[in-house]
């Protein structure tokens, strides 16, 4: 993350890294993938680590081949550990619905 690498890549199955840590319910990859790095590290500007937490969010977003988002992934898998974080997060499929109808984004166009 910190050689700003892409956290929305997606595999052949379209899986991010979110996906995979849902899937193994790995809540302390999922946390690390999503918490936003600490203001004390001198080697990336405050911007740069406001861009990747913001990527690191928009990942989460991400649907694969399935069309399954990472919450929608560990529904389906029962990762409830990886639920029980993303619910804290509010980043479930019902927040994003509303989120996207409210800033009318493209994401809202492809998930209707």
């Amino acid at each position: 993350m910190m050689r700003e690498c892409n956290l929305c890549s997606q595999d052949n199955h379209g899986y991010t890294a979110a996906h995979y840590a849902v899937e193994r319910d790995d809540v302390e990859t999922l946390k690390a993938l999503t918490t936003k790095l600490s203001l004390g590290n001198q080697v990336l500007s405050s911007e740069q680590i406001t861009t990747i937490h913001k990527q690191a969010l928009k990942s989460l977003t991400v649907r694969q081949n399935q069309g399954l988002t990472a919450f929608m992934l560990a529904c389906y898998r029962q990762s409830f550990k990886c639920l029980d974080y993303l619910i804290q997060l509010e980043v479930n499929d019902v927040h994003l619905q509303v989120r996207e109808k409210n800033q009318m984004n493209n994401l809202s166009f492809t998930s209707s």
